[in-house]
């Protein structure tokens, strides 16, 4: 594939690579809290002994938390915004197996193999199918830069628009 195609690709991908984001960020918060809930039990358990060191360490970690919450609300607003991006370009498409295979692969991240079942296509067929989806994709991607659509957060470009089926 292109340059072109290849530009228009990292745009599909974005969604699916901020949801890996997110949820890495959810295991962070998490382990985060149930370091929180250790310290909470320990502190309750020692209560008086090293008082001033544990609210310290106690602090720093929920200081942690609140900067990470933060982080991850960042990210689901980026998401959201993406994944409206995406599907305005997705629904521009002209052709509904184009749109459809955009849809598995780049919105709900299935692998090709699952596509090819979902849609009962031949192996040689479903390649075709995302090869031609993604050159025209690359064309409505560029239309929609020119025309200042792309946004991936609340203040970047103008409003995304879509097309309704």
């Amino acid at each position: 594939m292109g340059k072109k195609v290849y530009e228009v690709e990292e745009f599909l991908k974005k969604p699916l690579e901020l949801k890996k984001e997110i949820r890495a960020e959810e295991d962070h918060i998490a382990s985060l809290r149930s370091i929180v809930d250790d310290r909470t039990t320990h502190l309750s358990h020692t209560a008086g002994r090293n008082l001033s060191k544990n609210n310290d360490a106690f602090e720093k970690v929920m200081a942690e938390i609140v900067e990470a919450e933060k982080a991850l609300e960042e990210k689901r607003q980026k998401l959201t915004y993406s994944r409206r991006s995406v599907e305005a370009l997705i629904s521009q498409m002209p052709g509904e197996k184009e749109r459809q295979i955009l849809r598995y692969k780049y919105l709900k991240g299935l692998q090709m193999g699952n596509i090819r079942y979902i849609m009962e296509l031949p192996k040689s067929t479903a390649y075709d199918l995302l090869y031609a989806a993604m050159r025209q994709a690359s064309k409505i991607y560029r239309k929609m830069q020119k025309k200042n659509e792309i946004r991936t957060t609340p203040d970047s470009a103008g409003p995304v628009r879509t097309r309704k089926m």
